[in-house]
């Protein structure tokens, strides 16, 4: 047997060792990578979503048009104004 065989052996099994372990980084890097820009993508919709309804909760609270229309929605009426009729 050669004596160069028991040194390219050797060479061989840490270089198979190295790119297991580089290929498993790897993988995980990436599967972390679509997991990063996924959470990145829900979290830019909840913050439209929170804007969205940070505008809707103010004009409720100043609009009274849409107050009027989102009451109509649960079925209330607004409140008929009496008006007194001036004495005679």
């Amino acid at each position: 047997m050669p004596r160069w065989v028991p040194y390219a052996a050797a060479i061989t099994l840490t270089a198979m060792i190295v790119l297991t372990v580089n290929y498993r980084a790897f993988t995980e890097f990436s599967r972390e990578r679509a997991q990063n820009t996924q959470l990145q993508e829900e979290a830019l919709n909840l913050t439209d979503e929170n804007i969205a309804l940070q505008e809707e909760i103010h004009y409720l609270k100043t609009d009274p048009k849409r107050i009027e229309r989102e009451a109509r929605k649960f079925g209330l009426r607004p409140r008929q104004e009496k008006i007194s009729a001036p004495a005679k």
